[in-house]
Order: structure tokens, then C-alpha cells, then sequence
């Protein structure tokens, strides 16, 4: 699951490229990232779509970093006094005292998200009161470059939406998620799925059984396509020409 630094390292300058300078937001975020260990890719990535609209906010006005020296994104630097810190997925003492100092953050002010990435995903959830829509990939911690690929592409999806990531099981569904998306008052999964890895029964409960369909993404030209014409929908509504 190596394959997946590079792509995350292109998202994050994606994700980053916003005008530097604004005001920080009420909630900045810390994620613990560890090369060797998969699933801190996959909390990674789950933390992207909060942090690029957290409060409203982009990433540069809601900082998130990470405690691997390989991968860090653009932030804002300025202290953020009254803000909260999300520290996803256990990062290390001494980084997370680093981010509180550079941040003017109080320790009394640190949210703790933390379990198998399951539990962290529903976690991040929390940051929308409610969701529409969900976008859910597989995890598939030893896969391929297919399955590596999902992730990535599903978490792009997810910021360009405004809508919380989820993981799934191959073969079954997660208390975990089921909880989040009832919770979240779902009425429509964009699942990404470029392995066709998920089982039937899986695409069942994902789409409430039979109370809606999920939508099953399976090229990256559909991803894209999808995520485009919701930009053209946000330049419409906005009054900007579309692309």
C-alpha cells in the first residue's frame, strides 16, 4: 500500500492551494501518518474532506498536518486562540505539543479521534450534523494499485462534494459506518470502487437495504466526471462562467 504516498502528497498540494494568509478557522487538525502502517493513509485521507471545509473554511484557513516529515501540506501558520485541535489517528506527543504552541492552542481544547480507521472516518463524520451524501471506498489495506487508487480518488471526491469519506469492508459493512450513515440521514452513496472488490450484500446495506441505490464508480474518468459537473452546477448557481 506504499503506492499511496505519492498520490496523497498530490492531493494535500491540491488541497492546499488556496490563497495563503486567511484567518484560521475554529478547528485545525493533526494526523498521524506512519509509512509502514496503511491505515494511517487511509485516516489520512478520511481527514482531507473535513479539513478542506471545516467551518466553511479551506485547508489554508483550517491547518492540517501531519507528523510524517514526508508529507506535509501547505497551512496557515498564524495561532488560532480558541480553536480546537482534532488529533486523528494518534500522532506523537511531542508533535502534537508542537502544533498546540504554533497554533496558540490550549491542551483543554484537543478532540481525540482515534480506533481502526473505521472509527476514525465515522469520527471525522461528526463534522457535519448531517450528510446527504456519503462517499464510501473500499478498504483493502494490502491491495493493489486499484484499490490504493479508490481511496485517493474517493477522498478528492469527497472535498469536491462536501461530504464525509467512509470505508467498507469487502465482504461486509461496519457497525461503524452503518451507524455513521443513519446518522447522517443518507440518501445517496457514491461508492469508488476501481477493483470491483465490494460484494453485493455490501452494496446492499451501504444503500440502506434498497431504500436507495449506491451509485458504484469504478473508473477514474467517472470520478471526474461526477466532481466536474458539480463544479459546474457551483459555478452556475454562484453566477461564474462554467468550465
Amino acid at each position: 500500500m506504499r503506492k499511496l504516498s505519492s498520490v496523497i502528497i498530490i492531493l494535500s498540494a491540491l488541497a492546499a492551494g488556496v490563497e495563503a494568509g486567511a484567518a484560521p478557522s475554529a478547528t485545525v487538525g493533526l494526523v498521524h501518518v506512519d509509512a509502514t502502517d496503511a491505515d494511517t493513509y487511509y485516516n489520512y485521507l478520511a481527514a482531507l474532506p473535513v479539513f478542506r471545509y471545516a467551518d466553511g473554511a479551506t485547508l489554508a484557513a483550517s491547518p492540517l498536518r501531519t507528523d510524517a516529515a514526508a508529507i506535509t501540506p501547505a497551512a496557515d501558520e498564524d495561532s488560532a486562540p480558541g480553536a480546537t485541535l482534532w488529533a486523528v489517528g494518534g500522532p506523537d506527543p511531542e508533535t502534537l505539543d508542537a502544533a498546540l504552541t504554533d497554533w496558540g492552542i490550549d491542551r483543554g481544547r484537543v478532540v481525540e479521534i482515534k480506533g481502526d480507521v473505521f472509527a476514525v472516518a465515522s469520527g471525522l463524520a461528526l463534522n457535519w450534523l448531517e450528510a446527504r451524501e456519503v462517499v464510501v471506498a473500499p478498504y483493502v489495506p494490502d491491495g493493489d494499485a486499484k484499490a490504493a487508487l479508490s481511496a485517493s480518488y474517493a477522498a478528492a471526491l469527497a472535498a469536491s462534494l462536501n461530504a464525509p469519506l467512509l470505508y467498507t469492508y469487502t465482504g461486509r459493512t461496519p457497525d461503524a459506518t452503518v451507524a455513521a450513515l443513519r446518522r447522517l440521514g443518507v440518501r445517496q452513496v457514491y461508492v469508488v470502487d476501481f477493483a470491483d472488490a465490494l460484494d453485493d450484500n455490501v452494496l446492499r446495506t451501504l444503500g440502506a437495504n434498497g431504500r436507495y441505490e449506491p451509485l458504484r464508480l469504478t473508473t477514474t474518468a467517472a470520478v471526474d466526471e461526477l466532481a466536474h459537473a458539480r463544479l459546474r452546477q457551483a459555478k452556475a448557481k454562484s453566477g461564474v462562467a462554467a468550465i
